[in-house]
């Protein structure tokens, strides 16, 4: 069991400290290092992580999915045999942001296991051509990439594919943990 002084120490080793929560983060500059060190604190994403801790201490987590059932092939990455729904048709809009052909609205909704989600969701003006699910490099967060600021970090991917008519959602990835975790909780946000 780790105390909430060690996790806090761990995030704020990771990811700096805290300042203003949920922010507009389309406005965001060339990375200089890492863009999590950059980024996390800017958008908030420090205190949403730092959450987790006090909703897993109060009991709100809980483990059973009843979504759909998962491929056979599938399962092992979802570490179970069906999908977590969202707990309710309502989701939350933080902000929402007019681009080039396309919007991106961040959101926040929460799964019925408990556990809160954030991502940002790129809606193209026109035609609707399908949906893509965008699992970002773990070294940055769902803003970075629908803005060209920083063109070596996935060329903007999301930016691309909104243009090209698609609804791209990308949550954010909690960036705490070895990659097998990482690759679990990537799973659960899908």
């Amino acid at each position: 069991m780790i105390s909430r002084r060690a996790l806090s120490r761990l995030l704020m080793t990771l990811v700096g400290p805290a300042s203003m929560a949920g922010s507009d983060g389309l406005g965001l500059g060339r990375c200089r290092g890492a863009c999590a060190n950059v980024d996390l604190p800017s958008l908030g994403y420090d205190a949403f992580c730092r959450s987790f801790f006090d909703i897993a201490a109060s009991g709100k987590l809980r483990a059973g999915a009843t979504g759909p059932e998962i491929r056979r092939e599938m399962r092992s990455l979802f570490m179970q045999r069906r999908l977590y729904r969202a707990s309710s048709d309502a989701m939350l809009v933080l902000w929402r942001k007019r681009q080039d052909a396309f919007s991106v609205v961040k959101v926040e909704l929460t799964l019925e296991c408990g556990l809160p989600v954030w991502g940002c969701l790129g809606i193209p003006d026109g035609e609707i051509k399908g949906l893509m699910l965008l699992a970002h490099g773990m070294a940055s967060t769902p803003e970075r990439c629908f803005v060209d600021a920083d063109p070596d970090y996935m060329n903007a991917i999301g930016k691309q594919l909104c243009q090209d008519g698609y609804v791209v959602w990308c949550p954010y990835i909690v960036q705490i943990g070895n990659q097998e975790s990482q690759n679990n909780i990537a799973a659960m946000l899908a």
